[in-house]
Parts: structure tokens; sequence; C-alpha cells
């Protein structure tokens, strides 16, 4: 079904997906910690700081496909025939590969810890079910439904 070198670039790909799981997760988690409090006990440091980082990591996924679970584990987007995507494509990409994200992002604002913990169990539960069809799809076809859809491929740098 896959040859050695794909089944070493998928083996790359899912500890990159894993190291960006956790790269995620940390920064939602602490927004979520800090967001659960009363607006006057919020840590500004604490939501400031993940807020950052994870402007920073989305920014950089956006405008150069670099993520830090690929950064880490040597990877890199490209097109087809090796050369770099062009913007429109990494934006494309980036979008649909951070939606689970920003359905996760959505549950901050809730007012209340129930409703807060109601919000946070539904975007978690739609963020995993997305994340199980995309590899799904990954394992199908080879490719993502990110690349599919922006017309690229990860590989090795």
């Amino acid at each position: 079904m896959f040859t050695d070198q794909q089944l070493h670039t998928l083996e790359r790909r899912l500890l990159a997906a894993c190291c960006d799981a956790a790269v995620w997760g940390g920064c939602w988690l602490l927004l979520f910690r800090s967001f659960s409090r009363p607006a006057d006990e919020r840590s500004l440091p604490l939501w400031g700081a993940a807020a950052t980082i994870l402007l920073l990591a989305v920014g950089t996924e956006l405008l150069t496909g670099l993520a830090p679970g690929k950064w880490l584990t040597g990877l890199r987007v490209c097109r087809s025939d090796s050369t770099p995507p062009p913007i429109s494509s990494l934006l494309i990409r980036g979008a649909l590969r951070l939606l689970p994200l920003a359905i996760l992002l959505l549950a901050l604002p809730a007012s209340s810890t129930t409703t807060h913990l109601a919000a946070f169990t539904t975007a978690g539960t739609i963020a995993t079910c997305y994340l199980c069809a995309a590899y799904l799809t990954f394992i199908r076809r080879g490719l993502s439904p990110f690349d599919l859809a922006a017309g690229t491929e990860v590989t090795r740098s």
C-alpha cells in the first residue's frame, strides 16, 4: 500500500501532528484556564503569552506552511514538482488545517463555567471527528485533504 519512503514520511507527519497538537493544545488550555475565571481574575501574562505563541504559530503556518511539528521533524510543504507553493495555496491549506483550532477557540468567550465546558466538549468532539476524517483521507489517497485542496504535498526538507 505504501512504499518505504511514503511510510517514513507518514511516520514523520504523525510525529509532526503530535508536536503541533501539543503546542496548539497547550496554548488553548492556557487560554481556557484564563478565560474560565471572572474577568477581574484573569491573568494577563498567562493568556497574553498563550495568545502570542498561538498567533505566531498560526501566522507562520498560514504564510510559510511551516508548523512547529514540521520544523522539528524536517518536513516542508511544496508543490508536486518540489517548488514552493504560492501564498494562496498556503492560505487555503492552512485555513483548512487550522479549522479544528478555530472551532476550539470559539468556546473561549462562553459566559459561565457550565456553558464553557459544554462549548469545549462540543468543539472538542467536532475537532476530533474532523481530524479522524482528515487522516482517513490521507490513508486512502496518500495526501491529506488540506494538501488535496491546496495542490501541495509534504516532503522531507
